[in-house]
């Protein structure tokens, strides 16, 4: 699917790559300078009870900088 939208363009991506590695879930937040410009949940925070990830998920922290 090709769009013009760069949101949507990186949501599909995360969400593809999320499949390929069978990451089951995770919440991806995009800060620069102390303001937020992305946050989402991919995929379940809770597999077997397909509870969906969000922003708020608690998962294990990775921080890239």
């Amino acid at each position: 699917m090709i769009t013009k939208d760069p949101v949507a363009t990186f949501k599909n991506r995360v969400e593809k790559l999320r499949e390929k590695h069978a990451i089951p879930g995770l919440s991806l937040v995009v800060r620069y300078r102390q303001q937020i410009f992305f946050a989402e949940g991919f995929g379940y925070a809770n597999l077997e009870d397909k509870i969906s990830a969000t922003p708020e998920t608690p998962l294990s922290l990775i921080h890239i900088s």
